[in-house]
């Protein structure tokens, strides 16, 4: 099939209008809705600053991160697990992530001021394995019923009496 004069008639809140035609047919109109892409594998929640926030580790932020650590994700992974990393390596793994988990630069950039850099670099290093974790090999998604009610209580406990005979 082929269109022709196809035109973005309308966009709002995810819905996008389209209009054209089928060569040698009449007008056409027709909806698609289009969805966020699911990024709930990939995505981090934790403490931080004071609240419990959203980090992830977008493709766009993996390409800064390398960028700014000269080194691949994997490598830096490596560094983290072997205690080898540069200061850089922490800082920028949380930086980006508060950026791709919504926060604006200048508030990940104030966050990162007045809760990174006023403490040891190991008070972080689990949240930046984490994240670089989750950007790799994925996480499982919060309140997705595989995890949500889990409990590390064993399935049976043992009575407190005697079974009747």
């Amino acid at each position: 099939m082929w269109f022709e004069n196809l035109k973005l008639s309308s966009q709002d809140n995810g819905v996008v209008k389209f209009s054209g035609q089928l060569r040698g047919e009449g007008p056409l109109a027709w909806t698609a809705e289009l969805m966020a892409p699911d990024t709930s594998r990939t995505a981090v929640y934790a403490a931080f600053g004071g609240r419990h926030r959203k980090l992830q580790l977008t493709l766009g932020c993996i390409g800064e991160l390398e960028r700014i650590c000269t080194a691949g994700i994997g490598e830096i992974q490596l560094r983290l697990a072997s205690h080898r990393f540069y200061a850089a390596d922490l800082r920028e793994t949380i930086r980006l992530g508060l950026i791709g988990g919504g926060e604006d630069l200048a508030g990940a950039e104030a966050l990162m001021r007045f809760n990174f850099d006023q403490q040891p670099l190991a008070t972080h290093l689990q949240l930046a394995a984490d994240l670089l974790s989750a950007a790799v090999a994925g996480v499982e998604p919060e309140g997705n019923g595989v995890t949500e009610g889990r409990s590390d209580a064993p399935a049976t406990s043992p009575s407190g009496t005697a079974p009747a005979a």
